[in-house]
């Protein structure tokens, strides 16, 4: 598997325009749930399509291809206005790469879970651990 890093700009863009978290997107690129959309001539920069099933809309993430790291990410109208139309086939095949991603990955998926316990120890004091 291709090593893919995130910029910190990329992430705070992720943030800004969209519910998905960077894990969310970072689990689209590694199952290859996403169409890439090509990349202007000499220019070492991938533009590629995901879906968020949560939100009904498409992003454009910016791949540079020579190190893997994602450098940012776009909304649909962000790419258009910079880009030129996403196509109609494109925004379908994204759409179902996403779906198919989402329904083979409800139940193996891993969250964080942060528990706190309190209790009175046996000089009664309350004692908190995490």
């Amino acid at each position: 598997m291709k090593y893919i890093g995130i910029t910190d700009h990329a992430r705070l863009r992720v943030k800004q325009r969209t519910v998905l978290s960077t894990d969310d997107v970072m689990s689209l690129l590694y199952s290859s749930s996403y169409v890439n959309l090509g990349s202007k001539p000499g220019i070492q920069k991938a533009h590629l399509l995901i879906y968020s099933n949560i939100e009904n809309a498409w992003f454009v993430v910016v791949r540079d291809v020579l190190n893997g790291d994602v450098i940012t990410f776009l909304t649909e109208d962000y790419h258009v206005n910079l880009f030129g139309k996403i196509s109609d086939v494109d925004k379908k095949e994204a759409y179902e790469k996403a779906t198919r991603h989402s329904s083979q990955s409800n139940g193996g998926e891993s969250k964080n879970i942060n528990i706190s316990l309190s209790f009175v120890d046996c000089y009664g004091a309350v004692k908190t651990k995490k």
